[in-house]
């Protein structure tokens, strides 16, 4: 898990999309591009988007997936730190308890890393479990969904 400090809630970060976390019918990403315990995405504070598409396209374009899919970078979004972190703070539909994790977005820039291009902007979306905030916790399906529909979506060029 990361162990970099929290970014500001103002932060804008960029998500990857690419094959299977990209709706080509939807022009969006899946909701299984957050459901993890970690997922990466890159800071605009740090480096301009096109700096970053750049990193992505490095790092994925030409990759193949175990299944023989291709793993090119079929678009990106983009998503305000505060709307992500409070989207854990709002209980589940037909609940009155708030969802099991509690979301950080915390600073883990990538240096000299076998296999991956340097990334100083390069951040982590985390999942921590509610009762026991030192724990990492997947984040849920129904969480992944929410932070789905509040980051704005672009296919690459």
């Amino acid at each position: 898990m990361a162990k970099g400090d929290e970014i500001c809630e103002s932060e804008v970060v960029v998500r990857a999309a690419m094959y299977p976390y990209w709706d080509a019918d939807q022009g969006r990403g899946t909701p299984s591009a957050f459901a993890a315990t970690e997922v990466s995405v890159s800071r605009l504070a740090i480096y301009d988007l096109e700096r970053i598409i750049s990193i992505f396209k490095a790092d994925f374009d030409g990759r193949v997936h175990p299944d023989g899919s291709s793993m090119d970078i079929c678009g990106f979004g983009q998503g305000i730190v505060a709307s992500i972190t409070c989207q854990a703070e709002t209980p589940m539909q037909n609940s009155t308890e708030l969802p099991n994790v509690v979301l950080t977005v915390n600073e883990d820039p990538i240096s000299n890393e076998t296999g991956v291009t340097n990334n100083p902007s390069h951040a982590l979306i985390c999942g921590w479990d509610r009762e026991n905030p030192s724990q990492p916790r997947k984040i849920s399906r129904g969480i992944a969904k929410r932070l789905l529909n509040i980051f704005s979506w672009s296919k690459r060029d």
